[in-house]
């Protein structure tokens, strides 16, 4: 398995190696192959920034710059909306670099990937979930990062639409007979989400499906 990865990788590289207009070998320090990263990145020319990336993560492992275009190929994957491999790109450069300077950063944009992977309230919440505990991580780590506000106001976006998704939830199960579940659920909310301003509608579904439960065992 282990092979058959580094193969699927090694032939990846390959083919956007071909795809690529640029060649490594023409950039012989450090810093002309960084800046030129940094040049393709800005003209969204992300096939030629990811082999200049390779090659300078290849021919200079250890310096600072090759820790750091691990953050510019999360980068790339956000802006190239795919926000799954974003998200995971940046939690592995969370927890391989744990004393990393732009550690703030990253976990401002791996919340901020999980947030446009976020659904209707009808739909699986796992985005949002993991949006609001990546974004509480932020604040508690750095609390006075410039990325501190925006982490608040997600957190609040997310606690609303996850007690928004139990109130779904609840009234489904309310119209279903299923008076427990549905109370279960309104519970959920008042106590974990009261101060989401849906504390009285969950109040409400909770009355009537203890009302109907009561009324279904006499």
């Amino acid at each position: 398995m282990i092979l058959q990865r580094l193969l699927a990788g090694f032939l990846l590289a390959l083919l956007v190696a071909g795809c690529s207009s640029v060649s490594p070998e023409d950039y012989t320090t450090l810093d002309s192959l960084y800046q030129q990263i940094l040049v393709e990145i800005e003209d969204g020319d992300y096939t030629d920034a990811e082999v200049l990336i390779s090659a300078l993560k290849s021919e200079y492992p250890f310096s600072p710059q090759a820790v750091e275009v691990e953050l510019f190929r999360a980068d790339i994957e956000y802006d190239k909306e795919e926000f799954e491999l974003a998200a995971s790109a940046y939690r592995r450069f969370f927890e391989m670099h744990p004393a990393h300077e732009k550690l703030p950063y990253a976990l401002y944009k791996r919340a901020l990937s999980y947030r446009a992977m976020m659904d209707s309230e009808d739909r699986d919440q796992l985005p949002t979930k993991q949006m609001v505990e990546t974004a509480k991580t932020l604040l508690a780590a750095y609390p006075q990062s410039e990325y501190a506000d925006e982490a608040e106001k997600m957190v609040s976006e997310g606690r609303k639409s996850i007690a928004l998704h139990e109130l779904y939830v609840a009234e489904y199960y309310l119209k279903r007979d299923n008076y427990s579940a549905s109370a279960g659920r309104a519970r959920i909310v008042i106590e974990q989400y009261g101060d989401t301003g849906l504390g009285g509608r969950a109040k409400a579904i909770l009355e009537k499906a203890n009302a109907a439960a009561a009324e279904e065992g006499r």
